[in-house]
């Protein structure tokens, strides 16, 4: 089982065209603890974070979780560059 370290720069290099739901928990629970919970009827999760500001004044970002197993690329790319904007990695 990877970790989501190695995830995360695996993900930066090529993003999946849909990631399994247990992947993307993994790197959630990983750079944003606590912060993330599931919408209602679980077809969505939602992170709060301020790294979303410039998203959004609630500082949230909603993804939508495909069939309760799987998180399109669009959704792994928003991840991914708030997980980046996150530890300030400016030159990956």
């Amino acid at each position: 089982m990877k970790s989501a370290e190695k995830l995360y720069k695996e993900w930066l290099k090529n993003p999946p065209r849909e990631a399994r739901f247990q992947d993307v928990k993994k790197l959630l629970d990983h750079f944003f603890p606590e912060q993330w919970r599931w919408g209602s009827q679980r077809s969505h999760i939602v992170i709060s974070s301020d790294v979303f500001k410039h998203m959004n004044e609630y500082g949230e970002l909603s993804i939508a979780v495909k069939s309760g197993r799987f998180v399109k690329r669009y959704y792994v790319k928003k991840i991914l560059e708030a997980i980046t904007i996150l530890r300030g990695d400016t030159n990956e």
